[in-house]
């Protein structure tokens, strides 16, 4: 039998579980992924991953997802959006943190990835320039000789 996920939903700055409650429409993995925007792929991938654990059919042992599963899938893709890693989210659904601590990290860790692009751009503006310069005294000393 299925072990029940509880869901964690943001309020104010804790993040707190609710009951799963059993009931209300089921939906199978293509009418999740209309209804999140997430692919059936990373669906499967989160559900690999331990981040979301659809009941199974009994009958035909596909997938059903209820509505629990939809907002959690959504929490997921939110912290997706921000980068966050999945062992970071299932630290978030798992254990209870608090948010902000792991907010604040991940957005330490986007302004340094943000630098290090920032340098990034540099150097190849960097390269461009010298391409450029190359290709200038090549031609002068083309014209030159």
């Amino acid at each position: 039998m299925k072990k029940s996920i509880d869901l964690v939903v943001c309020t104010g700055f804790r993040i707190h579980a609710v009951k799963r409650k059993h009931g209300g429409k089921r939906m199978n993995i293509k009418e999740v992924e209309k209804v999140t925007g997430i692919s059936s792929q990373n669906i499967r991938f989160y559900e690999k991953s331990g981040l979301v654990h659809p009941d199974r059919n009994e009958e035909n042992g596909y997938r059903e997802y209820d509505t629990n599963d939809i907002r959690i899938l959504k929490l997921i893709k939110m912290f997706r959006m921000i980068d966050m890693p999945i062992e970071q989210i299932k630290i978030i659904l798992s254990e209870n943190q608090k948010l902000p601590q792991l907010l604040n990290e991940q957005e330490k860790m986007l302004e340094q990835k943000l630098e290090n692009a920032r340098y990034a751009i540099r150097v190849c503006e960097h390269l461009k320039e010298m391409c450029y310069f190359q290709r200038l005294r090549e031609e002068l000393l083309y014209l030159l000789s």
